[in-house]
């Protein structure tokens, strides 16, 4: 028997090319087509809503002088214009939804 042979086929890959594929796994994944989206809970909404509701209340709770307000204005105005956002968003998901139970109510009257 060739020894030369029989060490190759003892070897195992390389520690590189396994993770390498193990990182290529996810990646994969992310590439196939969304075909619904599900999983838009209100829960979600109303937690970043009050997440950034508290955090805006807390920096004006700290000090309400207009120099502070100033230094902290696009901290305010991130955490405000997102909340409109997810106002925005809820909207949307009240309204899609009740066009939704209305298209199933009038296709089983």
């Amino acid at each position: 028997m060739d020894s030369s042979n029989s060490r190759l086929e003892q070897r195992r890959p390389l520690p590189g090319l396994e993770t390498t594929t193990d990182c290529q796994k996810p990646s994969d994944t992310l590439r196939r087509p969304i075909t619904r989206c599900v999983g838009n809970r209100l829960a979600l909404f109303f937690f970043a809503v009050v997440g950034n509701l508290c955090y805006a209340g807390s920096i004006i709770a700290k000090s309400t002088d207009k120099k502070y307000l100033m230094i902290n204005a696009p901290w305010l105005a991130g955490s405000l214009l997102t909340v409109f956002l997810d106002f925005t968003v809820l909207g949307q998901f009240l309204y899609y939804r009740s066009l939704y139970v209305a298209r199933r109510r009038a296709g089983a009257s």
